[in-house]
């Protein structure tokens, strides 16, 4: 049913500090944690998992979280896939979250790039939305670049 992958959307930054640093704040409780919502004490890594619940207005929407790729301090992956509130509710397509990290001059290069495994017939929408959220990750990248680079000066 969700076989087919979108065209993805991402963005890169560089961050002027050191790769293992830059991976263990992605994998705490900092990012992965505030992504996932688990609690801060809590150890991530591969397989770590937990469900939530969305509200959007008068509906309410489930997913689940896990991380499905941890190669330290190169990547980390999450896969978020829709879980059902009630019988028959319509669920989101998964949607894939990663994160690559390499070397680059005076730090790091981090790329965030999220991937939709969605049927043909969102094709067309997600041709059309994927500069807008490539700008979203660019613009969220800034955001927790100064976080990064402030919390391990």
């Amino acid at each position: 049913m969700f076989g087919f992958v979108n065209p993805p959307s991402r963005g890169s930054v560089v961050i002027y500090r050191d790769i293992e640093g830059v991976f263990d704040y992605l994998a705490s409780s900092q990012l992965v944690g505030k992504i996932m919502r688990i609690a801060e004490d809590e150890t991530i890594g591969l397989g770590t998992a937990a469900e939530q619940t969305h509200r959007f207005g008068p509906i309410e929407a489930g997913s689940r979280v896990e991380v499905t790729e941890y190669e330290r301090p190169w990547k980390i992956n999450l896969r978020a896939t829709g879980v059902p509130k009630k019988k028959g509710q319509r669920v989101m397509p998964p949607m894939d979250f990663t994160y690559e990290l390499r070397s680059a001059p005076g730090g790091t290069r981090l790329t965030e790039t999220h991937r939709q495994h969605a049927g043909i017939v969102v094709l067309p929408l997600a041709i059309l939305s994927a500069p807008v959220i490539s700008w979203a990750i660019r613009r969220g990248l800034r955001k927790l670049k100064a976080e990064i680079e402030d919390e391990l000066h």
